[in-house]
């Protein structure tokens, strides 16, 4: 199909939390509800894929590998052909990570309209579960978001001075390990967090070294919180 078949059909890229169906917004339930068909990875848990069926039934879950992501736009694109109204459901937000500005630019060169329509971040919602709140105001009043891959420049961090909490979203590449390393001899930090949606790790950068070689090592997580001292 070409990019003119594709004018008069519109993707929804629509945030969501796999913790908890119910962080859906009012605007994103409506729009799933009219779409003619919603696309999701198929490592969505079946809890929430069962909720999902009660406001749309028409389902396709697409294999998305973490070698291979041209894989999942690919297969996306094509069960998108005989639809005019589609959501593509994304496990965060997708206006907030790279991987997703990818697929908006890659459905935009198709031809379509895309739209996003933003969702509670993955993250947040584990935090608030675990009672780990993002800020602390006797600590800090803000919270710096960035991906791993952006923050390496020449081995440096910029802005540093200016963060009081900094969240990143890990991309396990091989300057991972690098980074890390980096952020864990940072005076200005004391301790290190690695999260993903079951576990929360506390490591103290000036105790817990063996621990910590140990977490590095383990690729198992999506985020690292520091907090300044």
């Amino acid at each position: 199909m070409n990019i003119q078949n594709t004018k008069k059909k519109t993707i929804y890229l629509v945030g969501t939390s796999s913790l908890n169906f119910n962080n859906l917004t009012i605007e994103a339930i409506k729009i799933i509800n009219k779409s003619e068909c919603v696309i999701l990875n198929d490592k969505t848990p079946e809890k929430f894929i069962s909720q999902l069926k009660k406001i749309n039934s028409r389902i396709h879950l697409v294999r998305q590998l973490p070698t291979n992501k041209e894989e999942f736009k690919n297969s996306t694109y094509k069960l998108t052909l005989p639809y005019r109204i589609i959501s593509i459901l994304a496990i965060d937000d997708p206006i907030f990570f790279e991987e997703e500005i990818k697929k908006y630019e890659f459905f935009i060169k198709k031809g379509f309209q895309v739209k996003i329509v933003s969702g509670i971040i993955n993250l947040l919602d584990f935090l608030n579960l675990k009672l780990e709140p993002i800020t602390n105001r006797q600590k800090n009043s803000s919270v710096s978001f960035i991906e791993s891959k952006k923050i390496i420049i020449d081995n440096q961090i910029e802005n540093l001075d200016q963060i009081q909490k900094l969240i990143i979203k890990l991309n396990h590449d091989k300057g991972y390990k690098d980074l890390v390393r980096i952020l864990t001899n940072l005076k200005e930090f004391s301790e290190l967090n690695f999260v993903n949606t079951l576990t929360f790790q506390k490591i103290s950068l000036k105790k817990e070294s063996d621990l910590l070689n140990e977490t590095i090592e383990n690729r198992n997580f999506n985020y690292l919180i520091l907090e300044r001292i």
